[in-house]
């Protein structure tokens, strides 16, 4: 994955009006799907299910229904998103941020998540749609935690 951003931002940085997020999203989800097709095999032939519909309902669904991977590939482009501009004014991608995405997956199954405040300023924005709550300091899980009955 780490080489796929390096090869965005390599993209961007010659073709900045080429690159559209969305695409990036389709390419993944299309990745994704081709990484799991022995899987898919095993599934398709042991229910007797069409490989070829499988994979449609698979792009279509967008791998929703795979939470922590459809978390994974929304928050893969949001750090995208914030490093494709300008890495000059923008914060410098670190060694740590892959293990921080793969991390990140775990988010729709908790109802509170604890990141740092880069990966928690766009895991807030995104967070709505699993039902999380993201902090990202002691001081806001203390207040979240109290909030909600949990620590008096």
């Amino acid at each position: 994955l780490s080489a796929a951003i390096l090869t965005m931002q390599t993209i961007y940085d010659t073709y900045p009006n080429a690159v559209n997020e969305n695409l990036i999203y389709k390419d993944l989800i299309h990745k994704c799907i081709e990484y799991l097709n022995d899987h898919l095999n095993d599934i398709c032939n042991k229910h007797n299910l069409n490989k070829n519909n499988s994979k449609t309902f698979l792009t279509n669904s967008k791998l929703k229904e795979m939470p922590s991977i459809n978390s994974f590939l929304i928050f893969t482009i949001e750090y995208y998103k914030r490093h494709k501009a300008n890495l000059i004014k923008g914060r410098k991608p670190k060694s740590s941020d892959i293990i921080d995405l793969c991390h990140i997956r775990n988010l729709p199954y908790v109802d509170i998540y604890s990141t740092d405040s880069f990966f928690g300023e766009f895991a807030k924005k995104r967070s709505i749609e699993f039902g999380t709550q993201v902090v990202t300091s002691l001081v806001e899980l203390k207040d979240v935690l109290e909030k909600n009955g949990i620590v008096p």
